[in-house]
């Protein structure tokens, strides 16, 4: 009993040691997005989701503009060219913010930014053009 209950701790342990060293992955430098100079991101590959077949990667972004922001963004593969934006934030002027994606390349992904709008209302106004 006492052997049984030794093995399912030190099973447990190493389990858990090997799901913390996975999220422990750092975010990679930040770069500037080709449209908007004032929108930096970085991206950091956290785990493996088993049952999706996919990578969890982290998108995070940094506000260089002087007013806030609120834009449309999406993390695909690294060989897709195009994509339809699927999550929005909104971040104030030198904030930062983000989200998550499943992607299936474990190596790199490539990030699209689009419907950016300036100031505190998200509504009713004109998408920006590109500045950079």
């Amino acid at each position: 009993m006492k052997e049984n209950t030794l093995k399912t701790i030190i099973t447990m342990f190493f389990i858990i040691g090997c799901i913390t060293a996975k999220a422990q992955s750092e975010y990679g430098q930040w770069r500037t997005t080709s449209c908007f100079k004032g929108i930096d991101f970085c991206v950091k590959k956290a785990s493996y989701n088993e049952s999706a077949r996919k990578y969890e990667w982290w998108v995070k972004f940094r506000n260089r503009y002087t007013q806030t922001i609120s834009f449309d963004f999406t993390a695909k593969e690294s060989y897709v060219t195009s994509a339809n934006t699927t999550d929005r934030v909104t971040i104030k002027p030198g904030d930062e913010g983000g989200s998550w994606f499943l992607v299936a390349d474990a190596n790199s992904v490539k990030v699209f930014v689009d419907h950016l709008r300036f100031g505190n209302d998200d509504w009713g106004t004109a998408y920006a053009p590109c500045d950079n």
